[in-house]
């Protein structure tokens, strides 16, 4: 027999080590709920979906319908709840989409950290709800690699950003940045403006390339000496000639500056975690 489910904006449970009484829609999991089709049901024998009334908190008098599709038995049939909640009037602030999250939306939710996506299309079709819903995505599946680099909505203007305002908290994610073009600008005003054969240079492609030399002579993989990392009343070593050995080995890579410097970054951490197990076993993801 098989087990049920239940996918939703935020993972709800009686403790925080039990099982989920509601699954985050961003869990891995859940992918399937959002991709299973009869053809390819994806382990899903029936996937449920609830309607609700606009502004229902969850209240059982606010149900207004429930359907089942018996993708294991091969059937399928449009959902009338999800055209239903797509061809709602926009009345307030933009709603998120959790629940109605179509295939080729999840592609693009889900899509690698690596990878940049961009998103077309006409008016309405959904654009920047997949864009915020990425940026939750994001800060749930590699929140400390987000957090850490930083996370900005960037918007064309305060009543765009107002309008979009409320979908990251009601998925759960609170005090994202969220700016304008014309913000951004103003926080580094102008001092000196550049003569024409200055500005001629700087915008020279092959001044890029004099950049990045510059900037990678700076790295000397050996320069560095022994790093110590603290855990706890531990401090664990890193010999110098193991950090020169991880530079030399980015370098040769040759990603771009700020790559290179998380891929240290992560090699090292990876450096102490195997010594770390070593010593005591496997160890926790605290230092990520």
């Amino acid at each position: 027999t098989g087990r049920a489910l239940h996918i939703g904006r935020l993972r709800i449970t009686e403790h925080p080590a039990a099982p989920p009484l509601v699954v985050d829609w961003r869990a891995p999991v859940s992918r399937a709920f959002y991709q299973a089709t009869a053809g390819d049901p994806r382990g899903v024998a029936v996937r449920r979906r609830f309607g609700w009334a606009p502004g229902s908190r969850g209240d059982a008098a606010d149900l207004t319908g429930m359907e089942d599709e018996h993708l294991g038995r091969g059937e399928s049939r449009a959902s009338a709840i999800v055209a239903r909640e797509i061809e709602r009037p926009r009345v307030g602030p933009m709603r998120d989409i959790a629940a109605t999250i179509q295939p080729e939306q999840d592609d693009l939710v889900r899509a690698a950290l690596g990878s940049t996506v961009c998103v077309q299309g006409a008016p309405g079709t959904g654009k920047t709800a997949v864009g915020l819903h990425r940026a939750a995505y994001l800060l749930y599946t590699h929140p400390q690699r987000i957090r850490r680099g930083g996370l900005l909505i960037l918007g064309p203007n305060p009543t765009f950003l107002s309008y979009i305002a409320e979908v990251l908290p009601a998925l759960g994610e609170s005090g994202v940045r969220q700016s304008t073009l014309d913000r951004e600008i103003a926080r580094h005003p102008v001092t000196r403006t550049d003569d024409a054969p200055a500005a001629a240079l700087k915008h020279d492609a092959r001044t890029a390339e004099v950049l990045r030399r510059a900037l990678y002579a700076r790295v000397d993989p050996g320069a560095a000496g022994d790093l110590a990392v603290p855990d706890g009343a531990y401090r664990w070593r890193v010999p110098a000639e193991a950090l020169a050995r991880i530079v030399a080995e980015v370098r040769e890579e040759e990603p771009p500056y700020d790559v290179g410097r998380e891929r240290v970054r992560a090699r090292i951490v990876r450096y102490v975690q195997e010594r770390a197990e070593r010593r005591a076993g496997p160890q926790s993801n605290a230092w990520l």
